[in-house]
């Protein structure tokens, strides 16, 4: 697990407030043995809250086929 797109927010009691980011390729990317950044194929848990303890939102993000990432050197 790891975190992503912090964003902090404040809020006054019963205000709400609309938000908004992309999850993208690298964001589900790792480096394989040969340092390749590839995004495996599998389930990626989703998760929003106000902490690791107050998870508000899940989803699940389904990757059906392994893919390889092109690198900036």
């Amino acid at each position: 697990m790891r975190l992503i797109h912090f964003q902090p927010v404040s809020l006054a009691p019963r205000e709400t407030k609309e938000l908004h980011f992309t999850v993208n390729e690298k964001d589900l990317s790792m480096l394989d043995k040969e340092l390749n950044c590839v995004i495996e194929p599998g389930e990626f848990r989703l998760m929003i809250g106000r902490s690791c303890k107050d998870i508000r939102l899940k989803t699940t993000l389904t990757i059906n086929h392994p893919m390889t990432l092109e690198t900036n050197h």
